[in-house]
């Protein structure tokens, strides 16, 4: 039975009808009284982490049929004013969003622009910050290649107001020659200590993260999932991050953000400013490759990979550095790394590179546990963490999982693809295992590498 909480919410449950009663999620008309349990049993907790997701805020539709984001009831300001409404109830019904297995502990609605059912809805995305909303993101994803890649075709558009053509080109390239930077993994400090649960890194520390940042017709940009430096050209990230039925949310992946360390600071210098970064440099976004295998409506998310060509060369220094790429497919590690932008303990967005520390989680163990949920562990998987309070979490798709055998060059064995809530003991993270992707990484690149860029862009 519910117990009623403060003096003013048994006010206001008494006036909506909603004391005294059977919660129950097997009954849509109770989910109502999920949320105002929920709420009051969290009035100092902030509850803003996936339970079951990938690692990035996941689009749905409202019952005005917006585009908005599944989020905790917490997260969503129009419809927590909404749940004291006796009219919004229908609608809040209505909203509710998510996997049903945890609408008692972290319920989940739709959170748009209204609280209430409207009409003529606009039909633009709505970002629940009140921000102005982006337009659609596009792609554009290879066939597979293994032996040598003779023509390329590739034509796309999105559904905004432009499309980019690129002409037809013939070349044979030579497979023997590997695409992939002699020197790679370097970075100025090396890791001397043991993001979630994690630590600032330092100034310096892991120059192949990157951030992607998404614009909209407006102008707006904001910033999405993570990605690493790989050549001087690509950069590496979670193939979720480009591909979804509504990830337009965001808007177009336009350009990638390397050397970045405090997202507050013009210019990054060390606490005692002995020391002092160059500012930030942002390169155009040319081409999103995402691996061809990949299946979007998979909750596994097998072949979670994606590729960023940039439009042009990026100039190396102390602080944007490419990664090396592990090689090894049955390689045994027993620590791994992650580093981000993402929440911390306080499930806020860092604004300073986090950095951590992960256990590997051997792999049939994982299997096992993923398959409690129904959800299939493959080889092209890894699985690491599982530690309370310590993984990887929202924001941090498509950033490495990383590992130093000898302590001073790193290589990416994995990327950040998704888990069971961030941080939640017991339930280890799920990474892409990249050895698996050696191939079709280096096919890519060359073929890729091998046309110009000369793109029109042509306004409808």
């Amino acid at each position: 039975m519910c117990s009623c909480y403060l003096k003013i919410v048994l006010a206001l449950l008494v006036l909506v009808g909603y004391c005294s009663c059977e919660v129950s999620t097997n009954n849509n008309s109770n989910f109502v009284d999920i949320l105002l349990n929920f709420v009051e049993k969290n009035v100092t907790e902030s509850f803003d982490s996936e339970n079951f997701t990938l690692r990035f805020e996941l689009p749905c539709d409202t019952p005005n049929n917006e585009v908005g984001i599944c989020v905790g009831i917490k997260s969503c300001k129009v419809l927590m004013k909404a749940l004291y409404k006796p009219n919004a109830k229908k609608f809040l019904i209505a909203s509710k969003c998510g996997d049903p297995r945890y609408d008692q502990t972290n319920p989940k609605v739709c959170c748009g622009k209204w609280g209430h059912f409207v009409r003529n809805p606009e039909k633009m995305p709505y970002m629940p910050n009140g921000e102005i909303p982006p337009y659609n993101i596009q792609h554009s994803t290879l066939a597979p290649a293994d032996d040598q890649i003779i023509t390329i075709d590739n034509k796309f558009m999105d559904n905004s107001t432009t499309f980019q053509e690129k002409h037809t080109e013939v070349h044979v390239i030579d497979n023997d020659i590997n695409p992939l930077p002699k020197k790679c993994g370097v970075q100025k400090h090396i890791m001397g200590g043991r993001i979630f649960g994690g630590e600032e890194a330092e100034l310096g520390e892991f120059p192949w993260m990157a951030r992607i940042i998404h614009e909209n017709d407006f102008g707006y940009k904001n910033f999405g999932c993570a990605g690493f430096l790989i050549t001087s050209r690509f950069v590496m990230t979670a193939a979720h991050c480009l591909l979804s039925d509504k990830i337009a949310i965001r808007g177009n992946i336009s350009s990638v953000l390397l050397g970045e360390h405090n997202v507050k600071h013009e210019i990054d210098c060390t606490r005692l400013n002995t020391t002092c970064a160059p500012p930030t440099v942002e390169i155009r976004v040319l081409q999103q490759i995402a691996n061809p295998l990949y299946e979007m409506r998979s909750k596994s998310h097998p072949h979670d990979i994606a590729l960023l060509h940039l439009a042009k060369p990026i100039t190396f220094s102390e602080y944007i550095q490419p990664i090396c790429l592990h090689t090894k497919q049955n390689y045994v590690v027993y620590n791994y790394y992650v580093s981000g932008w993402g929440k911390t303990e306080a499930r806020e967005v860092s604004n300073v590179k986090m950095k951590l520390e992960l256990p590997r989680y051997d792999h049939k163990p994982c299997i096992a546990k993923y398959n409690q949920i129904g959800l299939e562990i493959t080889d092209n998987q890894i699985c690491a963490g599982g530690l309370k309070g310590k993984d990887s979490c929202t924001g941090d798709s498509g950033g490495p999982l990383m590992m130093s055998p000898n302590g001073t060059v790193w290589f990416a064995a994995g990327l950040v693809s998704y888990g069971v809530g961030c941080g939640k003991e017991g339930w280890p993270g799920v990474y892409t295992n990249i050895p698996m992707y050696l191939s079709w990484i280096k096919s890519t690149i060359r073929e890729y590498a091998s046309v110009r860029s000369d793109i029109r862009i042509k306004k409808l």
